[in-house]
């Protein structure tokens, strides 16, 4: 099938900014908008083998488009309409995608979208939600980006002095937390856990050999059973504490129920209902202060 004919230089300024030959492109239609660009692209179609059975008995199944942002132009959001053609091997029926050199693996962004994503990531004053602006998509996606692009070196070492926290993870699948592990005296972390359930810490720490897990000496976490448990199974010769900061974030949770309940109790009014419900922080005082 020829090429498609360039109609005008609009068009040809879009098959410049994608990097695409005019020769694999079967049709192209632009139309420029207030704050936005719309790209419409069919590629020449190229009927590849049969992934199945290799054959060569080929035709065009269908077309879906496909909705991208790409990331072309600085000073307003482009879009472009891929028109994903669909093969159908007539020998075994197996229908399949043709390849897409536009968008990401499972994306809705262009391959050079992600890339500039990830090297604006370089810069320590950014944020998801800046980078996101700039490339006109969400401070999610861009996490996603990273997260797909970026990998982490596994630790082989574990430290002498360990800390377990958590934080709210509002993107995992497998678990409402992600697990940090910290390293108390180099003051930096070890690793960063996409679970903190039992079984996952477990199958994390069972890697390492018995020999590097006794070079721990302490473990401090917060109160969560599975820390203690897991210390417990994995780290025999370590001391295992509570941090201060929870213990201390527990005491007060108690004492605050316990003044709620007395102060319930109080005649409302009295001077002992006062102080309870607006001077709470006397409690905290030494008498001896």
């Amino acid at each position: 099938m020829m090429a498609v004919k360039v109609k005008n230089s609009l068009e040809n300024t879009a098959l410049e900014l994608f990097g695409l030959d005019a020769s694999r492109v079967q049709n192209i239609s632009t139309s420029p908008g207030i704050g936005q660009m719309l790209v419409e692209v069919t590629l020449v179609p190229a009927f590849p083998e049969c992934p199945r059975c290799g054959g060569h008995n080929i035709v065009v199944f269908n077309y879906t488009p496909r909705v991208i942002n790409h990331d072309v132009l600085t000073d307003r959001k482009c879009t472009l309409i891929y028109n994903a053609r669909r093969y159908k091997c007539k020998d075994c029926h197996r229908t399949y995608g043709e390849d897409n050199p536009f968008a990401m693996k499972r994306q809705r962004i262009s391959i050079l979208t992600g890339k500039a994503i990830i090297e604006d990531l370089r810069s320590p004053n950014e944020t998801f939600a800046s980078v996101g602006e700039r490339h006109h998509v969400s401070a999610t996606t861009v996490m996603k980006i990273f997260d797909m692009c970026v990998s982490y070196p596994v630790p082989v070492k574990l430290c002498r002095v360990m800390q377990i926290d958590e934080t709210y993870s509002f993107k995992s699948d497998d678990s409402k937390y992600v697990c940090m592990l910290l390293d108390y005296d180099a003051q930096s972390p070890v690793d960063v856990l996409p679970s903190r359930k039992k079984e996952y810490l477990a199958a994390y720490f069972r890697k390492f050999p018995r020999s590097e897990r006794d070079r721990v000496e302490y473990i401090s976490s917060d109160m969560y059973r599975p820390y203690r448990e897991i210390a417990a199974t994995f780290f025999p010769k370590a001391i295992f504490a509570v941090d201060r900061f929870h213990v201390v974030q527990e005491y007060t949770k108690s004492l605050n129920r316990v003044r709620i309940r007395v102060m319930k109790g109080t005649r409302k009014g009295s001077p002992e209902y006062y102080l309870l419900k607006h001077q709470s922080e006397l409690l905290g005082i030494r008498p001896d202060a």
